[in-house]
């Protein structure tokens, strides 16, 4: 049996999605449920850096609990939370889930459920 291979949520992003055409994505892994996110368009009560955020055009949200659902969509707004003081939703089109590769893959989870690729 072969060591799996480590990867940061970044570099998981990369591998795996296929249309990423220089667009600035905003990632965000949580264990909330994304069955629930994917019905509503959007996720909310986040704590991000507004202006490098509001410069993403896509948004990627993996599941913590199974980093096998992973959904990726064009994002059309984020808004600052009415329920929390220095937290924003992201609101989101009609999300696609993605087919990830993880044959052999160890994903690591950084303290912070948000992150940038661009």
């Amino acid at each position: 049996m072969s060591t799996p291979r480590i990867l940061n949520i970044k570099e998981f992003v990369k591998e795996n999605l296929e249309q990423q055409d220089n667009n600035q994505i905003l990632i965000i892994s949580t264990f909330d449920y994304l069955e629930r996110i994917i019905d509503e368009s959007f996720t909310a009560n986040w704590r991000l850096n507004y202006d490098r955020a509001k410069k993403c055009t896509h948004v990627v949200v993996i599941s913590k609990s199974n980093y096998k659902k992973i959904v990726y969509s064009k994002i059309i707004g984020i808004i600052p939370s009415p329920y929390k003081k220095n937290r924003y939703q992201i609101h989101f089109s009609k999300c696609t889930p993605l087919k990830v590769k993880t044959s052999g893959i160890k994903l690591k989870f950084g303290e912070q459920p948000i992150g940038y690729l661009n």
